[in-house]
């Protein structure tokens, strides 16, 4: 039990060190996404599921971390065969909405933005943790949102849809979220 509590805690660190300033990165982000982002984003996506409580009857022994774009798959394909707990990580790249039942969590990126309303609606109270780099996704009923703050990326949490499908967000992780609406 103890050493489960320090690598969780070694694993927080790691967490709160991914908010590496992006102009190591690039030079100008801010207006531009440049390729060098995509394996922070997919960083943090993992921490995310790292630190997220499914109800039982979600997670087996297995984790499935789902996401749109072509262009997230060389980074999400490194998380593929790791654990998150005692589960082994799944990485699925999604064509269609009708394809998200089968995520724990899906990740949307900004070229998905038409799909949003119809997405929110096939995940509303399923046990599926929605993150984005949509800006104003957590104001929209999405349940994470990742954005840039100082030149660093951050994240932003909305309660209301995690709760409602039963799912629990690590203490820690809200703590260090730039907001989080209740």
């Amino acid at each position: 039990m103890m050493i489960s509590n320090i690598i969780r805690k070694s694993a927080l660190k790691l967490f709160i060190c991914l908010g590496v300033p992006l102009s190591l990165f690039s030079s100008s982000f801010v207006g531009a996404q440049s390729a060098d982002v995509y394996p922070l984003k997919t960083a943090l996506v993992y921490n995310f599921a790292k630190f997220t409580q499914w109800p039982e009857t979600a997670v087996s022994s297995v984790v499935n971390i789902c996401y749109f774009s072509e262009l997230y798959k060389p980074s999400m394909e490194r998380l593929a065969g790791k654990k998150i707990s005692k589960s082994l990580v799944l990485v699925k790249q999604v064509k269609n909405i009708d394809e998200v039942d089968q995520c724990q969590l899906l990740y949307i990126d900004k070229s998905q933005r038409e799909k949003l309303n119809r997405l929110f609606l096939k995940v509303k109270g399923k046990p599926i943790l929605t993150v984005s780099d949509i800006s104003g996704f957590y104001g929209e009923g999405g349940m994470i949102e990742i954005t840039v703050k100082d030149n660093r990326l951050r994240f932003l949490i909305n309660l209301f849809p995690v709760n409602e499908s039963d799912m629990v967000l690590s203490s820690q992780m809200l703590k260090l979220a730039v907001e989080v609406k209740r």
